[in-house]
C-alpha cells in the first residue's frame, strides 16, 4: 500500500465513522425515523432527514510542517516531539533495529545509538563479516535489482551499506461538515404544529453532542510498511539469534519480530469533533448558495486529522571506493 492509498483508506474510514456517530445519536434520542444522509436527498423526499455534508477539506496553514524528517535509529524519543510525533509502534521497531545493529555491527554504532567515530572504527561493514541470515539478505538484493543501493564491490572486497530509518511528518488536514435537517411538507397545511419539528431536535442533539461526546472512534488500516523494512528486520532478528548471546539482548529477536507484526494490525484511534462557530452571516449565506439550498438552520462541525506521515527505509549512505596514497583500498561515504 502506498502512502496515498493509505490516506484514501483513512479518510474513508473517518467519514464512515462520522456517519455512524450521527446515526447513533439520532437512535439514542429516539429519532429512529430520521434518516441520515451524506448527500442532500432529491427534492420531494418524504420523511424527516438529516444531511451531514462534507463541504471543505483543506490543510491548515498554521499547522503545516516543513521538516524533512528525523532518524528513528537513535536514542531520541520521538513520541514526545510535537513536529516529529511518531506512533509508538514505529519507535519500538526503530529502537529494536538500533539494538540489533549495535550487536551485528559493533564498530558502526556506540552504546548510546550514535555513529562510532573512534579511531579504527570501520564506517562501512564487510559483507564477509556478517552473520549468515543478514548476509543472505544483502546478497538477495542483487536478485531484486537493488545491488547498487545496498552493496559496493571494489573488485576484491564487498562492502554493505547499513540501513537508515526515517520518519517523514505529514500535515494536519481540516475536514468541515455542515449538518442540515429537513422536514419536507411539515407545517404547510396547518398553521400550528402539534409538536416541535424533528429539525429542531436533530440539530439540538448534534450541537449538544459535539460538546458532550466530542470524539469519534475510528479503526484505521495499518500505515504502509516501507519496502525492505520488514525483511531487513526479520533477517536482523535471525542474525542476532545466530550469534553468541549478548547480555541484555536475549529477547531482542522476539522484540524485532513482534514489532514488525504489530505494525500490520488495525489501529483504533479517537479523533476529536469540534464545533465551528466562526462563520458569519455572509459566509453562511454564501455556503448555502454554493450548495444551492435555501437558508436553513444548521450545525457546523470540523475534524482535524493528521495525514501523510510515514516511515522511510533505505541504505544510510552512498559509498564509493577510493585508493589512498599507500595503494590501500578504503571506502568513503557521502550523504545522499
Amino acid at each position: 500500500m502506498t502512502i496515498y492509498r493509505h490516506i484514501a483508506a483513512v479518510t474513508g474510514e473517518i467519514h464512515e465513522s462520522m456517519m455512524r456517530w450521527t446515526r447513533r445519536l439520532m437512535l439514542d434520542a429516539g429519532l429512529d425515523t430520521c434518516e441520515v444522509y451524506a448527500q442532500f436527498p432529491p427534492d420531494g423526499t418524504q420523511g424527516s432527514h438529516l444531511t451531514l455534508f462534507l463541504y471543505q477539506v483543506a490543510s491548515d496553514p498554521k499547522m503545516m510542517e516543513h521538516s524533512t524528517g528525523a532518524s528513528l535509529l537513535g536514542p531520541k524519543d520521538r513520541t514526545n516531539d510535537r513536529v516529529m510525533f511518531v506512533p509508538a509502534g514505529w519507535v519500538v521497531l526503530g529502537r529494536a533495529i538500533q539494538s540489533g545493529l549495535q550487536i551485528v555491527f559493533p564498530d558502526l554504532v556506540t552504546a548510546d545509538g550514535h555513529r562510532n567515530t573512534r579511531r579504527g572504527a570501520r564506517a562501512v561493514p564487510l559483507l564477509s563479516e556478517l552473520p549468515g541470515p543478514l548476509k543472505d539478505w544483502y546478497l538477495a538484493r542483487e536478485a531484486a535489482g537493488e545491488r547498487d543501493e545496498w552493496l559496493v564491490d571494489d573488485g576484491d572486497t564487498i562492502y554493505v551499506r547499513p540501513p537508515a530509518m526515517w520518519w517523514r511528518p505529514g500535515l494536519t488536514v481540516t475536514m468541515r461538515y455542515i449538518a442540515v435537517a429537513g422536514e419536507p411538507g411539515r407545517g404547510t397545511r396547518d398553521r400550528t404544529a402539534l409538536s416541535s419539528p424533528v429539525t429542531l431536535s436533530a440539530l439540538s442533539i448534534l450541537a449538544t453532542a459535539v460538546q458532550l461526546e466530542r470524539v469519534i472512534e475510528v479503526t484505521l488500516p495499518p500505515m504502509p510498511m516501507p519496502h525492505n523494512l520488514d525483511g531487513y528486520s526479520l533477517a536482523l532478528a535471525d542474525a542476532v539469534e545466530s550469534l553468541p548471546t549478548v547480555e541484555g539482548s536475549e529477547d531482542l529477536p522476539t522484540r524485532l519480530r513482534e514489532a514488525v507484526e504489530s505494525l500490520t494490525q488495525l489501529d483504533d484511534v479517537r479523533i476529536g469533533v469540534d464545533p465551528v462557530n466562526d462563520l458569519d452571516n455572509h459566509e453562511f449565506a454564501l455556503l448555502m448558495q454554493a450548495l444551492q439550498r435555501p437558508l436553513q438552520a444548521a450545525v457546523n462541525l470540523q475534524l482535524r486529522v493528521p495525514l501523510g506521515a510515514h516511515c522511510v527505509f533505505g541504505s544510510a549512505a552512498s559509498v564509493s571506493v577510493q585508493t589512498s596514497n599507500t595503494g590501500r583500498t578504503t571506502p568513503s561515504r557521502r550523504r545522499r
